[in-house]
């Protein structure tokens, strides 16, 4: 046994002891700690503040060693408070932390307490700072009164802030406190633009379209990145928006990042043990990680640096926590385990084309595949065909094992591996263990020599989502190259691509929706020309390639062909 392994060991025995003297001491049956939420009281103990309270929709449970914080005002029935703690399996919380955010007063309807953070956009001007402000889309009344908190930083078009006050009956606000969130973005060029603010609104479907962020119109493309770690953009939640400015004030986003998830959601992150684990490719499905169900689907990203997901295995997980308490999950890392999945589990790779054809002018493409084992436990390889423009969860599979520490070429992989004679399409590998990569080499002799390109497999995490649109640059059709695009479904429910050619000078010059079922793969033969209407991209293009389908996922590839030597040259999305 290696020392990696022994001292892996005595590392997760302490981690199972320290796991074992907590349940041992808290019988409550918590399910994980640092749980944060803020909601409106709704319900209080019926004397003193010990006792069960009705925040939000949980039910919080208070003791005497519960910290509770009445700075802002007192806990009354209406106010808002923010509760931090664990969660208990039924959904509700032991509280740790109650502070009380700002309190309601019944009676008097037009004097409704208001906290919101919001992005200034216009400000009093020559009476300085008293005066009326316009912060996310509200008008907010300053005066003399007003605490001003910007510790050290400047209150300026831009800034973020956050609004304490009493809103009017015709929605505006009397301010009693403004702090400084974060200054207005000082030294951007000319028409950048960038701030931060909660999401009002979203597009109908998926995330491209038009977007409402603290009263602000953001439009938002097929090329705009949106980093969702923290949780999905969803009405709520609160961003950062990069991007440059129009002339009518709405903004073009060129980035969003999620800053904190929308509060309907509230974020969960915990450790614990895996119990179960779904037995199809990629994880996708239901697990069980110390007794919460936790959603997999395949935009969740899976680490494995540190041993393969697998029962047994300790995680950190991060998501989302829906009503019934289970967890959608964004993330999942795992911090220890063995270096092989147990038997039934597999790590997935996509291929997305590997062919068997004879090509223009004379050529003739195979497809070779590599697979390289750097851990120490063997792995067992399935392979399967999916074919081309056709549901491929029907294409043949075959089985093979690499040994650990090796590495394996299958040269020719439709003709030697599956017996095929004239085909191409798309390939799923999945192995038992996190340390394999996975290359493949299409080439065509020429001469004494052969030439061709080489294409590694998208691994989990890197297919393209809803939330991950990616461009293919470099793309170009004419009398000296033609492009074709390669697409597969990496799911096995169906789902809709979006393309898009985008010339050198910036401008759309095609689109189209492209329609894939489970574990389709289809080819783009000459995509820019096709997608231009036949017209030559002379210049370098882009592909922009995204999808609005929920939970969809799938792996992409072009390449350039030189038309008099045939030589290709692969093009990845980034």
């Amino acid at each position: 046994m290696s020392i990696r392994r022994v001292w892996g060991f005595v590392c997760l025995f302490a981690v199972l002891a320290v796991f074992g003297f907590a349940a041992a001491a808290d019988d409550h049956g918590n399910t994980g700690s640092n749980f944060d939420f803020t909601g409106a009281i709704q319900a209080l103990p019926a004397s003193g503040l010990t006792g069960d309270w009705m925040v939000g929709a949980k039910t919080v449970h208070a003791t005497a060693t519960t910290e509770i914080r009445q700075q802002d005002g007192p806990a009354v029935v209406g106010a808002s408070a923010e509760v931090k703690g664990s969660l208990r399996m039924d959904g509700s919380v032991d509280a740790s932390r109650i502070e009380v955010k700002h309190a309601n007063n019944p009676g008097n309807p037009e004097n409704n307490d208001k906290d919101f953070v919001g992005a200034v956009t216009a400000l009093p001007g020559a009476t300085g700072l008293v005066g009326d402000w316009t912060v996310g889309g509200k008008t907010v009344h300053v005066t003399a009164s007003t605490r001003l908190n910007k510790e050290g930083g400047v209150f300026a078009v831009g800034s973020s802030v956050e609004v304490k006050g009493t809103m009017r009956a015709n929605g505006s606000i009397d301010a009693t406190e403004i702090e400084l969130k974060s200054a207005a973005p000082a030294g951007l060029p000319p028409g950048q633009a960038e701030f931060r603010g909660a999401v009002e609104s979203l597009p109908t479907t998926g995330v491209v379209g038009d977007w409402t962020v603290s009263g602000k119109t953001v439009h938002v493309s097929a090329t705009t990145r949106i980093q969702a770690e923290h949780g999905a953009a969803a009405v709520g939640s609160f961003v950062e928006i990069h991007g440059t400015t129009r002339s009518d004030g709405s903004i073009d986003a060129t980035n969003i990042e999620v800053k904190l998830a929308a509060p309907g959601g509230a974020r969960a992150e915990f450790r614990g043990a895996v119990e179960s684990l779904p037995a199809g490719p990629g994880f996708v499905g239901d697990t069980v990680v110390s007794g919460r169900t936790i959603h997999i689907t395949a935009t969740t990203r899976i680490d494995q640096g540190d041993g393969a997901l697998a029962v047994g295995a300790l995680v950190e997980v991060k998501g989302t926590v829906r009503a019934d308490n289970s967890i959608d999950a964004t993330r999942l890392e795992v911090e220890f385990g063995e270096d092989s999945a147990a038997s039934g589990q597999a790590n997935d790779f996509h291929l997305s084309s590997a062919t068997r054809k004879a090509g223009l002018n004379g050529s003739f493409f195979t497809t070779s595949l590599t697979l390289s084992n750097s851990g120490t436990a063997d792995a067992t390889v399935k392979i399967k065909f999916l074919g081309h423009d056709r549901d491929g969860r029907g294409g043949i599979e075959r089985a093979i094992t690499v040994p650990a520490g090796a590495t394996l070429t299958i040269n020719d992989l439709l003709g030697s591996f599956f017996g095929i004679g004239d085909d191409f399409g798309g390939v799923r590998i999945t192995s038992s263990v996190p340390t394999l990569v996975v290359d493949s080499n299409t080439g065509t002799p020429s001469g004494p020599g052969a030439f061709g390109q080489q294409l590694r497999a998208t691994e989990h995490n890197d297919l393209i989502t809803r939330d991950r649109p990616r461009s293919i640059a470099g793309v170009r059709s004419n009398g000296a190259f033609r492009t074709n695009l390669m697409l597969m479904n990496a799911t096995e429910n169906p789902l809709d691509v979006d393309v898009k050619l985008v010339g050198s000078d910036g401008r759309e010059r095609g689109s189209s929706r492209i329609h894939l079922e489970p574990l389709e793969m289809h080819q783009i033969n000459d995509a820019p020309r096709e997608l231009g209407g036949g017209t030559e991209t002379g210049d370098d293009a882009r592909l922009v390639l995204s999808t609005a389908t929920s939970k969809g996922a799938f792996a992409a590839a072009a390449s350039r062909i030189d038309n008099v030597s045939n030589d290709p040259s692969a093009l990845l999305p980034r």
